[in-house]
């Protein structure tokens, strides 16, 4: 049982007091700071109470006790009471104790002293009675340290609708804070974890609508001096009303729609200024697009012929098959025919052979291979004679002219073995040449892509080292540029070009850096390897004047532009004085008398005598041109050279066929000569003695036959039964020789099928499907058929012909396209800076004034033109009177906020007759504050209290005033309120006023 401690004052209520609202009745602590050990108990039984003390009695810790029963630990400030600096005490300081400090002398540090150890626990509780209501609310909170080391005690919080003791109700249950939680409910005990249901559920009960009135109650209860009450009034009873931030918003609504109207104008300008620039990209764009499609269409016309031919050709082979299949049928009835009728000879010829015609058969065998002989030496004999014919050489009759011939045949030999040597040497060489033309082709259409989409002249692979330079390092292109893109010769000069090309080439190709980014592009070039040889120049930031030019006016710096645009120009302009000094000399003689000179054909006489001139290119061969921010003229000398390269890939292709020719002559003529040489044995095409053979053994055979009847019959037979077999022998030759070649058209059109499907196989071949209906309508358009293999051939020849044509003459027209476009993005630019700053004067950045031109026409401001200038006519008057009565609405509701406060205030049992009045104010006042005004009890607040309109501003007025023109009141927060005293202050020491920061949307209540 904890014991009670009686509290040092009388507990007893007056039962005399009619107080309205809910009153302390009673507060208990234990082990709350220092008091320790016992309950202590300070009984005010719902009247005012004086606690007094000496210094660090506990007086600011029972403060703090009532103060942490109405507000979250977070948001007191403790011991506050007491003077005492923040953070001086804590939640955890009051709950272990602490009462001292105590300093170690070894590190010089202070560590508190507590008077209770953690495992202890505190309570505080609050008994509030409200007589009118005949209603008690207990408030407590129970707090306690689990851990030493824990920064922040733990807590229950305790709303009871019953008056609660320490001693009754807090005692007898240990350490376990479960079982004083369970004891608690189960007696209707409403326990929270944490503080804002349980704030919630006392401010229910004891009727606080408003947690600033809490926050009120803090201020106050902890309060030693109030320094100024009309401060106090302000900051905690009454709105704020910032006419300032009203204002300041009018004004930035008014600059808003002038600067939108002012875009609106602006935007409509950019929409008509882009409209046309992005019409012609788009046919820019469309044309590339017709390029990119013509190149994609040229890929896809392989496979697309390639699928024509695989059809024709699997038709092909079909077809062959069937015919193969019939052929087959042909042959088999020719053969058996041929076995019957063979096996009908043999049974003759037996019979035969029984009548003694023994040696008739041995006859007529010498005869058959004789013949046979005779037929094979006929066939190479003839064979051998259009061989001969082939080799251009004589025919033969005998063996002296075979014997002849093969002499001939030998040095035939020799002499075509040298000519395929030749020709396979021509070959070769012409071979080199043409690679050499098509690298040639190859660099002019790499060129001629670059220059179409830049406007510079400087070689590719100087470019592409800049292009390299500025990605890695992040600087723009135009920042670093070449000499000769800020150099032409002016238009009325170009009979020089020539010259000050072959003087200013070096120079022209060379980089300027400027002064700034001179560190970090000489550290990249020194540790990189460029691949090309690279000159560049530190452009100095400032210049020292210049003097004017002292050169004669036909020195070749005048007859050159600089751009003027660029930073470089002054730089540029003082080099060119200096560079090209030179006189430009019409004749010889004055190139002889000159200190300096140039002519017009390139000839350069220089300091010390030297002379040169450079001839590796021709002078008038703008391909080779490096001056100019423009390349029209360079592609144009492109063009033609690549035109002339094509031509002389023509001439070379038709060379090449030529050799070709004779080349494929020259290995047959030497595989003639070869064939007969091969014929050593004249022998071997001498028929006619084989023909006299036959003939001997005809006439012997005959006079056999002349002897027998019966075996003349079987000769009879025999000899038509031969005639029959060897009709039948020529028709299966003949079916024979037809399977052969139909099989070897088959074989031929599988292996092309097979080919072709190889085509088609290639993974290219997918996504080339695509164009095939572009193609099949170019096929149409052309009056292309694709019958045969070799109309398919000649087809793509042609189709490919005609995209090739087609895409030279959509190419020139882009580059026209391309200047006129970089001429009208160049305006633009000109025109509108800030807009354009990031973009430049190039087809390339097209994407970029597409993305402008969209946002612009998603925007749309111009449709808004018409509404911004009403809005500009009436919206800001419309804001001006809306806030000339928001400040009448203000004024109404501080007075009715001071008469709730005054009602409050008469409602308090002590000082008797205070109130708070608003002073008179009048338009013109600059403060136009609320002034103290002194006035008996018995005459209440003054009449009035609404705030005048801004003097000098009609709500009607077109023109919005600026913050500088607006009265006092205007600009500044609503101002002070009177607090009556009875009697008055001597008016030689006038009271204090007071403003208000903290609103209260509480009408007709006091807190």
């Amino acid at each position: 049982m904890i014991p009670a401690q009686p509290g040092p004052a009388d507990t007893s209520a007056s039962t005399d007091l009619a107080a309205a609202g809910f009153r302390l009745e009673r507060l208990e602590v234990y082990n709350w700071g220092t008091f320790d050990k016992h309950v202590w108990s300070f009984g005010l039984g719902g009247a005012n109470a004086l606690l007094t003390g000496d210094i660090g009695s506990g007086k600011s810790t029972l403060v703090d006790a009532i103060t942490t029963l109405f507000m979250p630990a977070r948001k007191i400030a403790y011991n506050k009471a007491a003077g005492a600096e923040s953070g001086e005490r804590s939640l955890r300081s009051y709950v272990l104790g602490h009462y001292k400090s105590e300093r170690n002398e070894t590190t010089g540090t202070t560590k508190p002293v507590a008077l209770r150890k953690p495992g202890s626990y505190s309570v505080i509780l609050g008994v509030f009675t409200n007589p009118a209501l005949a209603a008690t609310v207990t408030l407590g909170q129970v707090f306690w340290l689990a851990d030493g080391n824990a920064t922040s005690p733990e807590r229950l919080f305790l709303v009871a609708d019953r008056a609660l003791s320490v001693a009754g109700d807090f005692a007898d249950f240990g350490t376990e804070v479960r079982a004083l939680k369970k004891r608690l409910e189960v007696g209707d005990v409403r326990v929270h974890k944490t503080f804002p249901p349980y704030s919630k559920d006392f401010r229910r009960r004891m009727g606080i609508e408003s947690e600033q009135a809490l926050e009120l109650f803090h201020q106050t209860v902890s309060m030693k001096s109030v320094g100024s009450l009309d401060e106090f009034v302000r900051s905690h009873m009454l709105e704020p009303f910032d006419a300032a931030a009203m204002t300041d918003n009018i004004v930035s609504h008014f600059d808003a729609l002038t600067t939108t109207y002012n875009s609106v104008q602006r935007a409509r300008a950019q929409v008509d200024a882009l409209t046309p620039l992005l019409e012609d990209c788009d046919a820019y764009d469309g044309l590339a697009a017709r390029i990119e499609e013509a190149d994609a269409q040229q890929a896809a016309l392989r496979y697309f012929i390639a699928q024509r031919t695989s059809v024709l050709r699997e038709a092909q082979r079909a077809e062959a098959e069937r015919m193969l299949a019939r052929l087959e049928g042909e042959k088999k009835t020719a053969k058996d025919e041929l076995e019957r009728l063979r096996d009908q000879e043999r049974r003759w010829e037996l019979q035969r052979e029984g009548l003694g015609g023994g040696r008739l058969g041995e006859l007529e065998r010498q005869i058959e291979e004789t013949e046979q002989q005779r037929a094979a030496q006929e066939k190479r004999a003839r064979q051998h004679a259009t061989l001969l014919e082939q080799a251009e050489l004589a025919p033969v009759t005998d063996q002296a002219q075979f014997t002849d011939r093969l002499e001939e045949i030998a040095r035939a030999q020799h002499d075509v073995a040298a000519t395929t040597q030749e020709t396979r040497t021509a070959l070769e060489t012409l071979a080199v040449e043409a690679a050499q033309l098509n690298q040639r082709a190859e660099d002019l259409n790499a060129d001629l892509i670059s220059l179409r989409s830049r406007r510079s002249n400087i070689p590719r692979k100087q470019l592409e080292v800049r292009a390299r330079l500025s990605r890695e390092l992040g600087i723009e292109d135009s920042a670093l540029p070449f000499a000769g893109e800020l150099i032409q010769v002016r238009d009325e000069e170009q009979a020089w070009v020539g010259a000050a090309e072959r003087l200013l080439r070096g120079f022209a190709v060379s980089l300027l850096v400027p002064g700034d980014q001179y560190a970090r592009v000489s550290d990249w070039i020194n540790d990189h390897h460029l691949g090309t040889k690279l000159v560049y120049f530190r452009v100095p930031d400032k210049l020292p004047p210049r003097r004017l030019p002292t050169g004669a006016s036909t020195a070749l710096f005048t007859k050159l532009e600089v751009r003027e645009d660029s930073p470089f120009a002054p730089w540029l302009a003082g080099e060119l004085e200096r560079r090209a000094s030179h006189a430009c000399v019409p004749t010889m003689e004055d190139f002889r008398h000159a200190e300096l000179a140039i002519t017009a054909q390139g000839l350069i006489k220089g300091a010390r005598g030297r002379h040169e001139k450079n001839d590796t290119t021709r002078i008038d061969d703008r391909s080779t041109y490096v001056l100019g921010w423009t390349n029209q003229a360079k592609i144009d000398a492109l063009l033609d050279q690549a035109g002339r390269v094509h031509g002389a890939q023509r001439e070379m292709e038709k060379k090449k066929r030529g050799l070709g020719a004779a080349y494929e002559d020259a290995i047959s003529r030497d595989k003639v000569l070869d064939r007969l040489a091969a014929m050593l044995d004249y022998g071997e095409i001498d028929w006619p003695s084989a023909v006299r053979r036959i003939t001997e053994l005809t006439a012997e055979k005959q006079r056999l036959q002349a002897a027998s009847e019966d075996m003349d019959e079987l000769t009879r037979r025999l000899t038509e039964i031969a005639d029959q077999i060897t009709e039948q022998g020529a028709a299966y030759e003949k079916a024979s020789q037809r399977w052969g070649r139909v099989d070897g058209e088959r074989d031929a059109a599988e292996r092309a099928c097979d080919e072709a499907r190889a085509v088609l196989d290639e993974p290219a071949a997918g996504a080339a499907q695509a164009h095939f209906p572009a193609l099949e309508q170019r096929l149409t358009t052309a009056r292309l058929e694709c019958r045969t293999a070799q109309e398919c051939a000649q087809a793509e020849t042609r189709l490919r012909e005609e995209m090739t044509a087609h895409k030279y003459r959509w190419a020139k027209e882009q580059t026209r396209l391309a200047q006129t476009i970089a001429a009208q993005m160049s305006s633009f630019r000109t025109t509108y800076q800030v807009e354009a700053s990031e973009l430049d004067a190039s087809v390339a950045s097209a994407p970029g004034y597409r993305a402008l031109h969209q946002q612009l026409v998603a925007d749309d401001l111009p449709r808004f033109q018409d509404q911004f200038r009403t809005y500009l006519k009436t919206n800001v008057i419309r804001e001006i009177a809306g806030f000339h009565a928001q400040l009448n609405i203000w004024a109404d509701e501080i007075g009715e906020r001071i008469h709730t406060i005054n009602e409050s205030l008469a409602g308090i049992d002590y000082n008797p007759g205070r109130y708070i009045n608003p002073a008179d104010h009048h338009p013109g006042s600059a403060a136009r504050s609320h002034r103290l005004d002194d006035r008996p009890p018995h005459a209440g607040p003054p009449a009035g209290g609404r705030l005048a309109s801004p003097a000098g501003h009609d709500p009607l007025d077109r023109r919005l005033p600026r913050p500088s023109r607006l009265p006092a009141a205007a600009r500044r927060t609503w101002g002070g309120h009177q607090v009556h005293r009875t009697p008055p202050r001597h008016p030689d020491h006038p009271a204090r006023t007071v403003h208000s920061r903290r609103p209260h949307r509480h009408r007709g209540r006091a807190h």
